[in-house]
């Protein structure tokens, strides 16, 4: 593989670093931005029929909508 500069930024790239990484940051610049308001349902609700609870990280909303925007990125055209 040929060496890629740090300032280019390529599928490949993306690809390259963590799956978790990746989301944790899209999500920070998500919740710092404030384009991405929270719905006010989001405190309670549940993420699928076999949880009793809601989810305990206050910031899941933004976690998913970053997991959300990688996997659309990843797999693009949808």
């Amino acid at each position: 593989l040929k060496h890629q500069p740090k300032t280019h930024t390529s599928l490949w790239a993306s690809r390259m670093l963590t799956q978790q990484k990746l989301v944790r940051a899209l999500a920070a610049f998500l919740k710092k931005t404030g384009k991405l308001p929270v719905p006010e349902w989001a405190d309670v609700v549940k993420l699928s029929a076999a949880n009793e609870l809601a989810p305990s990280d206050s910031d899941w909303f933004y976690v998913r909508a970053g997991s959300i925007l990688r996997h659309l990125y990843i797999r693009a055209p949808v």
